[in-house]
């Protein structure tokens, strides 16, 4: 982040604060510390631009090997892959070919087989399920503009704060303004300066008590135009016009700051592009054209912020911009930091307060009940009850915490199963004990089979059952 600031020509020290405040942003704080892979697909871009900015043929190889496995970890990084390589061929056509190159070598290698496998196995370079496929969509003269139109409100985020803070900030901004315009004044500036100078220092803190109002103007805009929000050819998940204070690594963005001044610098610059080309217009293209191009493929849903985290990577070095005056920054930075804080605090996976125990003396069950599936709690004490094996079989979706079915201590093997032909898969090798999903014809092939079905839990949100038999094993499989 700051080598790339650094490089599109500003300042050492507004770099660093572009750098830091990206470290400040919501979405970024709380995938710190989960194995979502959002902040991985971010980084890889982020370098090769970084690379390619610095020029040298090893600098420009290793971003093409940058972006190869940028598309192995995330296909929509694709929609952000168009800017290292364009600012490649700034530099000339023959270094956009090293990169492009590079890339597609890296790719061959290293980042195409996780697709292969999709192919191998469902014969769909996407795969089945996880909702890939089920969130695509085809582009529409109404549907794309109102993906857009819904992406750029959830841009407005205030995740940790309440609106009750929103108006002590509020408050103080007048107090800033009041101290900037007696120091500028001091200084020996004009009325005039002194009161643009009281403005930049105290707008920063009125911001986060701005936010809810903007976003009700765009909800008066929507209704008006009749947005079509809810329309199931494009939309994956229930849209919500008003402002989250809810701090979720699944559905927070990227702070009162990152996500509308980012827009707003981006959008300033392209509108420059009479004056020429240049590779602050090109990183200042990323957030744009990736929300344009995520809206053309893509039906809504509430967790597309986490896939803008690449474009807004890209991006965040212009927010170097917001360094210039040491006055407006330190106001940037109160009210980052405050957020950072409280987006710690308020973590609805992990929080600090109310009746829970703190994340790092939480047991596994205790860290599920703050999921959003508390059931596995139930499922997962249950299990621990019920099997003793040190094998276990598991047929069970993409998307199901299969991780849970190892044990706290990792005392259990688990042997994933096909959904069809499990009884056969299982004698195999060795199973006597299956945890199945929902899957209906596989219970129902396990209990003609003779296999016994026990449930691990009543909560609405899981699906797991457990089947055993007494079968003695006849084959010699890893588990015997």
């Amino acid at each position: 982040m700051f080598s790339v600031s650094a490089r599109l020509g500003f300042t050492p020290r507004t770099a660093a604060f572009a750098a830091l405040l990206f470290g400040t942003f919501p979405l970024v704080a709380l995938e710190s510390s989960t194995s979502q892979n959002d902040l991985v697909a971010a980084a890889l871009p982020l370098v090769a631009a970084a690379l390619v900015l610095g020029g040298s043929r090893a600098e420009l190889a290793l971003a093409g090997l940058a972006l190869g496995l940028a598309l192995g970890v995330k296909l929509t990084t694709a929609y952000a892959v168009p800017i290292p390589v364009a600012l490649a061929l700034l530099r000339g056509r023959r270094d956009a070919l090293r990169v492009a190159g590079a890339a597609v070598v890296s790719f061959v290698v290293l980042g195409m087989w996780g697709f292969v496998l999709n192919v191998v196995h469902t014969g769909n370079p996407l795969g089945n399920g996880g909702g890939r496929i089920e969130q695509q969509a085809s582009p529409s003269l109404t549907g794309s503009p109102a993906t857009a139109f819904r992406l750029l409100h959830d841009l407005l985020d205030l995740s940790g704060l309440g609106l009750g803070l929103t108006d002590i900030l509020a408050a103080l901004s007048v107090a800033f303004a009041i101290a900037a315009f007696a120091i500028t004044r001091t200084r020996g500036a004009s009325v005039r300066s002194a009161g643009l100078a009281a403005l930049a220092a105290g707008l920063p803190l009125l911001v986060p008590r701005l936010i809810p109002i903007l976003g009700h103007g765009l909800k008066i805009v929507g209704d008006g135009i009749h947005l079509p929000v809810a329309d199931p050819a494009t939309t994956g998940g229930t849209f919500f016009w008003g402002i989250d204070f809810g701090s979720s690594e699944d559905l927070s963005s990227f702070g009162v700051f990152g996500g509308p001044a980012l827009l707003v610098i981006s959008l300033a610059l392209l509108a420059r592009w009479r004056r020429g080309i240049t590779a602050r217009w090109i990183v200042a293209a990323a957030l744009p054209m990736f929300i344009v191009l995520l809206a053309l493929t893509s039906k809504y849903n509430p967790w597309l912020s986490r896939f803008l985290l690449v474009p807004v990577a890209l991006g965040a070095p212009l927010l170097a911009v917001l360094g210039r005056r040491r006055l407006p920054a330190f106001a940037i930075a109160v009210v980052a930091v405050v957020q950072l804080a409280l987006v710690h605090v308020h973590n609805q996976q992990k929080p600090l307060t109310g009746a829970y125990p703190a994340p790092w003396n939480a047991t596994q069950q205790q860290a599920l009940a703050v999921t959003f599936r508390p059931g596995y709690a139930e499922d997962v004490s249950r299990l621990g009850r019920l099997v003793d094996a040190k094998c276990l079989g598991a047929v069970i979706r993409s998307d199901d915490p299969g991780f849970l079915l190892f044990g706290q201590r990792l005392q259990h093997r688990v042997e994933f199963l096909p959904a069809r032909g499990t009884v056969a898969a299982a004698r195999a090798r060795g199973l006597r004990t299956i945890v199945v999903g929902d899957f209906a014809e596989t219970r129902r092939a396990l209990r003609r089979a003779g296999w016994t079905m026990q449930s691990l839990g009543n909560a609405p949100d899981t699906d797991w059952v457990v089947a055993t038999t007494r079968d003695a094993v006849r084959a010699q499989g890893r588990c015997t």
